[in-house]
């Protein structure tokens, strides 16, 4: 009778010794389903209020047509780095360096974008050098300067109370925000119209030989016809000359900007600014009909390196090729002498 009793004990004990080991096969462990992490709300802050309030008010009235997006594959990227020096003459001659496999790359007519902003502070500076104005120089803002053809960008930055900005911010902010708006202010200020500071470029482009550069506005916003665009070969004779005002270019490039005018901007924007800022780097980027480009140069004394490439394959591509750039050390005057004794073919290339 006790035999009989004693089993579903025994048989008892061994269940419960299972569940307590943890044995899978005795019995199966129960699961805790974790609970996904809620979504944080978007905080609207009273900056964001502003901006959007800004671009309502700023846009009206404005009648922009929008283009349809450019589906188009550039193919290989056009890429040209170069020497630049001065001789002690005012001339300066340049020196191809590591030219492309495909020459044709190095001709070939890319969107010129927001590259066009260089030229647009090259006009500003010449002013500013002759006295004409000055940094502290304060600029109207007019209405019409918010209507840009195809574009939105950086209109929320001006309230309505502001009426007037000095040259030496609308500069910062065009340069290192690329803000149209702000291009647009200068240019209006300067030649009397956006449409003469246009003709300006352009005659000055054909005067330095980059012949087949067509310049359409002074933001680099894409035209209906999209026909404004230059090549690695005529931006790096171009820089030739905006080297004249590497100074200037330096101090915009690095000048504060009024928080409200502030454009807002991604992490690797802000590590790309530092990382070429550091290494003394004058650039500009532009991001146009899927084309990725950008060009640069670095001064050593009276010695210039230029490196401009159009249309890499994507934003990350040309977010690398910058960071590369910008650790390329070339030391003291004796490391780039090195480079230029190396390069062929000899000085004056490219004319």
């Amino acid at each position: 009778m006790t035999d009989y009793l004693s089993a579903p004990i025994l048989l008892s004990f061994a269940l419960a010794i299972g569940l307590a080991s943890g044995d899978a096969d005795a019995a199966p462990r129960r699961t805790h389903k974790q609970k996904p992490k809620p979504i944080p709300e978007k905080i609207v802050t009273a900056d964001d209020i502003r901006r959007t309030e800004n671009l309502k008010r700023n846009m009206a009235g404005c009648q922009i047509e929008r283009l349809p997006p450019l589906k188009v594959g550039w193919g290989t990227p056009s890429v040209l780095s170069g020497i630049f020096k001065d001789e002690g003459n005012g001339s300066l001659i340049f020196k191809p360096e590591n030219q492309p496999k495909s020459q044709n790359a190095v001709i070939d007519r890319r969107p010129l974008g927001s590259i066009i902003k260089l030229l647009t502070a090259y006009l500003v500076f010449e002013d500013i050098r002759s006295g004409r104005i000055s940094p502290e120089t304060h600029i109207p803002i007019k209405s019409q300067h918010f209507c840009l053809d195809q574009s939105r960008f950086a209109i929320e930055v001006f309230d309505e109370d502001r009426k007037t900005e000095t040259v030496k911010v609308l500069l910062a902010s065009m340069l290192q925000d690329s803000n149209n708006v702000s291009a647009e202010i200068l240019a209006d200020f300067i030649c009397g119209s956006s449409k003469a500071c246009v003709d300006r470029m352009n005659e000055l482009v054909r005067k330095w030989g980059a012949k087949q550069t067509t310049i359409r506005n002074v933001s680099g916003i894409p035209t209906p016809k999209r026909d404004d665009a230059t090549t690695a070969e005529d931006l790096t004779l171009i820089n030739r000359h905006l080297a004249k005002f590497h100074d200037d270019f330096e101090r915009y490039q690095k000048e504060p900007i009024p928080a409200l005018l502030q454009v807002k901007h991604g992490q690797k924007y802000y590590q790309l600014k530092q990382a070429m800022d550091e290494a003394g780097f004058i650039y500009k980027t532009a991001t146009t009909s899927l084309c990725y480009s950008f060009t640069a140069w670095k001064r050593f004394d009276n010695t210039f390196y230029s490196k401009t490439v159009m249309c890499a394959p994507s934003k990350e591509e040309r977010f690398e090729q910058m960071i590369d750039l910008s650790r390329h050390s070339f030391g003291a005057g004796e490391k780039l002498n090195q480079i230029v004794s190396n390069v062929n073919p000899p000085f004056n290339a490219i004319k």
